[in-house]
């Protein structure tokens, strides 16, 4: 149900940030905005037709921040827009709209240029859409980090962000419903510290059975990649831009 504008990691220029959205009539629903998804969102003309954004940020990593900046002023100053940026309605929302205001304020964007909305407010945004919530989740040490959930009438897109956090996946994996969805990275670097789930520890988790309803993303090279699909999971695809369309029919004559 997500599309990808792309599902590399901070490193992997090739396959560009991760980032996924839901486009639906005149609403564009995004998650993540790294340092290349701007020029990405610009490239497969994604907002066209838009009048209503919602963005959702996991974490302020620059591979998932990094061009919020510009998106926004792009959508005041060319679209007429304010966008809204999605936030969790807990004890944790005061801190988080803290910490993207001062990351704006940062990079020369004024606090009229958006809002902000609870996820729980967001009912009927997209069709069936009950709420969204954001769980915190471990990455790293001096960032928080939310997984999120997205909830509608008949099924659950969980949608992991970054993370290294086998115990919120275990817990999804015992209620997993057979119409629900998942969206994790997947990483075969191990090293010390480590802030990303290992693909070996979601062959672990998820039984053959359910493997179809995983979708791994955020991959450092195309071997990770590959790994996953072998394994049984899905695997994220950005959605190709008319350049990239034409390539592919070109080089396939």
């Amino acid at each position: 149900m997500l599309k990808f504008i792309g599902t590399g990691s901070a490193f992997n220029n090739e396959m560009g940030n991760t980032a996924a959205f839901i486009k639906e009539d005149d609403t564009l629903l995004l998650i993540d905005c790294g340092e290349t998804v701007f020029s990405r969102i610009k490239e497969v003309n994604l907002l066209d037709d838009v009048k209503n954004v919602y963005i959702i940020i996991t974490h302020n990593h620059d591979d998932h921040i990094g061009s919020l900046g510009s998106l926004i002023a792009y959508l005041n100053e060319i679209k007429g827009i304010i966008p809204n940026i999605v936030i969790t309605n807990s004890e944790e929302s005061e801190t988080q709209e803290k910490s993207l205001r001062d990351y704006l304020t940062s990079v020369g964007i004024a606090e009229e240029s958006y809002e902000f909305v609870y996820g729980d407010m967001m009912e009927d945004v997209l069709t069936d859409l009950v709420k969204i919530e954001e769980i915190k989740v471990k990455h790293s040490k001096i960032l928080t980090s939310y997984a999120i959930e997205l909830h509608f009438k008949n099924r659950v897109i969980y949608y992991t962000g970054d993370h290294n956090d086998p115990s919120y996946l275990k817990k999804i994996a015992k209620k997993l419903k057979k119409d629900d969805i998942i969206y994790t990275d997947c990483s075969l670097r191990d090293y010390p510290k480590r802030i990303h789930i290992l693909l070996d520890e979601l062959k672990e988790i998820f039984e053959e059975k359910q493997r179809d309803q995983v979708v791994c993303m955020h991959f450092e090279n195309y071997n990770a990649y590959s790994e996953a699909k072998r394994e049984g999971f899905k695997v994220a695809n950005k959605e190709l831009s008319k350049e990239e369309i034409l390539k592919s029919i070109a080089n396939r004559k």
